[in-house]
């Protein structure tokens, strides 16, 4: 786990290379939010959707146990 902080420059290039909530290519991502020279994933507006609330607790488990199993209780259906 990456806990140091970031350089605006290399938090600015991740959301611009990694593809996850992008429309166009080349825009910056707006599911990586930044807060503390720090990267987060917002799930929230995943959450809006059934099917995704139930992939991912799986999903996440295999980044983060803890995370998954709070959106899996928080969100069970």
């Amino acid at each position: 786990m990456m806990t140091e902080s970031m350089k605006p420059l290399g938090i600015s290039t991740l959301r611009t290379i990694i593809s996850i909530g992008k429309k166009l290519s080349g825009e910056e991502s707006c599911l990586l939010k930044e807060a503390g020279s720090r990267l987060y994933l917002d799930i929230t507006p995943l959450l809006h959707y059934p099917q995704a609330r139930k992939l991912l607790p799986s999903i996440l488990s295999g980044v983060d146990e803890l995370i998954s199993q709070v959106v899996q209780e928080r969100h069970h259906t």
